[in-house]
């Protein structure tokens, strides 16, 4: 059990790695074939941590992190 733990911190790490990189790269935006072969290396490093009961999670993960990059912020009620 505690291996699946260790296995989920590794998988949540490396999916913040890849949050951290697109955000590096909207920031600063490489050339295409920088960005195509930083992405893959991003998401093989994910892969190497994803078991295929994961893989909707990684996914969605992903999903969810690019979309909210380029999302129009919800305004808050402060």
């Amino acid at each position: 059990m505690n291996s699946e733990r260790d296995h989920r911190e590794q998988l949540e790490r490396a999916l913040d790695g890849l949050d951290h990189a697109v955000a590096a790269w909207l920031a600063d935006p490489p050339e295409r074939r920088v960005l195509e072969r930083e992405f893959e290396i991003a998401v093989a490093r994910i892969l190497v941590h994803t078991g295929a009961l994961d893989y909707d999670y990684v996914v969605g993960r992903i999903r969810h992190s690019i979309l909210s990059l380029f999302e129009p912020r919800s305004p808050t009620l402060h």
